[in-house]
């Protein structure tokens, strides 16, 4: 099997795990109300509040061991993608480094933070009855600009404020 099919494969078992799940509560600051989701605010070339759900597309990595990412937006006209580093299963942890990356499906747009985002891992929590499934919350703030990288990107957008975001596809090793 190729890797591009590899990763197509993992993206839908991802999202197909997303939506098995109904309803989770959350102890982070964020509008999402559907057990995955994220709350962004953009400017500059994307200039929009995100309040995405698990109805817009929700997923994250398998085989994760000291990071993951988790991805919101799957079928929006956005994709917000939060990468994390420095954290391990069933661990809650504040400072973490992290970025973040807005896609535009559109005309494949892409912006990217610098590795230097401060993310808070709020909650990191065994999904009952699996072995290595793990619902994972969160918050965070960007110091830099996600900078125009790819596709129709010409200029630089601004992660305004705190973001927040919530997965419950996030299998760990």
């Amino acid at each position: 099997m190729s890797p591009r099919v590899y990763s197509i494969l993992i993206s839908l078992l991802s999202l197909l795990m997303a939506s098995c799940e109904s309803s989770s509560t959350s102890e982070n600051k964020s509008n999402i109300k559907s057990g995955c989701g994220v709350s962004i605010t953009l400017s500059g070339e994307v200039s929009s509040s995100i309040n995405y759900n698990i109805n817009d597309g929700c997923g994250g990595p398998l085989d994760a061991s000291t990071g993951f990412y988790t991805s919101h937006g799957v079928t929006t006209a956005y994709s917000i993608r939060v990468n994390v580093t420095g954290i391990v299963k069933g661990e809650v942890a504040s400072s973490l480094t992290g970025s973040v990356r807005v896609f535009r499906p559109s005309d494949s747009a892409i912006w990217q933070t610098p590795s230097d985002c401060t993310i808070n891992i709020t909650r990191n929590e065994l999904v009952a009855g699996t072995v290595n499934d793990y619902i994972t919350a969160g918050n965070g703030t960007c110091t830099s600009v996600a900078v125009a990288s790819g596709g129709g990107a010409t200029t630089d957008v601004n992660i305004v404020g705190e973001f927040s975001f919530e997965s419950t596809a996030l299998t760990w090793n």
